[in-house]
């Protein structure tokens, strides 16, 4: 497993590559033809805000190959955090003010494009790559059975519904196996790779949960010598499996995802303000001191 070599764009310490699908494929199945192993995040607000307290999984995602963004808040910050400020000629009291006030106001109008126009905030990063997205493009991958995956996580009957939805839409994927389960129980670990390594795939897709998927791929990648591309796609099985209902498309486009999950999942209300609120929050605060 090598450390990607793209420098990225900077969001808080997390390296960001800016991909398209097109790009995507081409460099996924440059992965599977090489003699490598290569380990892929799917990286969201909730990640940067982990990674500023959790040493391990900051240091975990500085040595993957890709950080795909998904999640309409990292299109927002990497925009945000590169719009410049007019130099003026003022004093250094009415500088500081200036600036403030220049850094509030490019936070309000950016938040303002992720809905009336989100075209704005893709000059940085051209397109998110969500988990469910990257999902697809793996399985597509494996048609004409050339390479094969294996789906791994989720409760119950979760990894096994998203295979056979999978298969119905790729009658020609090979996907060789599936196995729920969580990495709390005890031995789980171990039991993980003793079942991937019976079938040898060639792509893992792990639906853990963050920052936990991330740690076990860092961690067991190189006791599963067949797999060539492992990735974290966390609650995107739940999406694929139609556990979880999903955003219309129209709140997808336009960001609003997390207004959907508080209406309709209200337990999820401290996660969704860790992913808009803190994390606004701290890029604002961030930006103001680095002027």
């Amino acid at each position: 497993m090598n450390s990607f070599n793209s420098q990225g764009i900077d969001v808080l310490g997390i390296r960001i590559d800016p991909l398209k699908e097109n790009k995507l494929v081409k460099i996924l199945r440059g992965y599977l033809e090489d003699e490598d192993r290569h380990f892929l995040a799917t990286v969201n607000p909730e990640f940067i805000i982990e990674a500023q307290t959790n040493k391990k999984f900051r240091h975990i995602l500085k040595y993957t190959d890709l950080n795909l963004a998904d999640g309409i808040g990292i299109l927002w910050a990497t925009k945000y955090l590169n719009l410049k400020t007019r130099e003026l000629q003022l004093s250094r009291i009415n500088r500081v003010r200036y600036y403030k006030l220049s850094i509030i106001w490019q936070a309000f109008y950016s938040l303002l494009a992720i809905i009336f126009y989100p075209r704005f905030l893709k000059t940085e990063i051209p397109q998110r790559i969500t988990g469910s997205l990257l999902i697809d493009k793996l399985i597509r991958l494996t048609k004409g059975g050339n390479y094969s995956a294996y789906i791994l996580g989720g409760k119950k009957g979760v990894a096994s519904t998203v295979k056979t939805e999978m298969e119905k839409k790729y009658p020609q994927s090979l996907i060789v196996g599936s196995r729920g389960g969580r990495l709390t129980k005890k031995g789980m670990k171990e039991k993980f790779c003793e079942s991937i390594n019976k079938v040898k795939p060639d792509i893992l897709i792990v639906g853990l949960g963050a920052p936990q998927q991330e740690e076990w791929i860092f961690s067991s990648m190189d006791k599963m010598p067949s797999v060539k591309i492992a990735v974290g796609v966390g609650g995107a099985l739940d999406f694929l499996a139609k556990n979880r209902k999903r955003a219309p498309k129209w709140m997808r486009e336009k960001g609003l995802e997390w207004l959907f999950r508080l209406f309709s999942e209200p337990k999820r209300l401290p996660r969704i303000k860790n992913a808009t609120f803190k994390f606004i929050k701290l890029i604002i605060k961030t930006k103001m001191a680095n002027w």
